[in-house]
């Protein structure tokens, strides 16, 4: 019971609706806007990476029982994968 009200709690105080915006200049962070949930994207060969791995990649994280994977390159998605029924645009369970 205690482990479960200190969860709880800290959930409670973690979250807040108050929290004061981040300022993308300072902080050098990018994130969408509000309104919108479109990331920017670079491509595999746009960095110039081998691109031919990705199959031995995807595969190992396939096998490994990987539910989603996703890489960032300054601020940009680079790959992102999902395995699994119902988990893209789902809260995954």
């Amino acid at each position: 019971m205690k482990k479960f009200l200190f969860i709880v709690l800290l959930i409670n105080f973690s979250c807040s609706e108050n929290e004061i915006p981040i300022n993308e200049s300072t902080s050098g962070m990018y994130f969408p806007a509000i309104d919108s949930d479109l990331w920017e994207t670079t491509s595999v060969e746009e960095l110039n990476w081998n691109s031919e791995a990705l199959v031995n990649l995807y595969g190992f994280l396939q096998l490994n029982y990987t539910r989603a994977f996703i890489v960032l390159k300054d601020r940009k998605i680079v790959l992102e994968n999902y395995w699994g029924a119902n988990i893209q645009n789902t809260a995954a369970t």
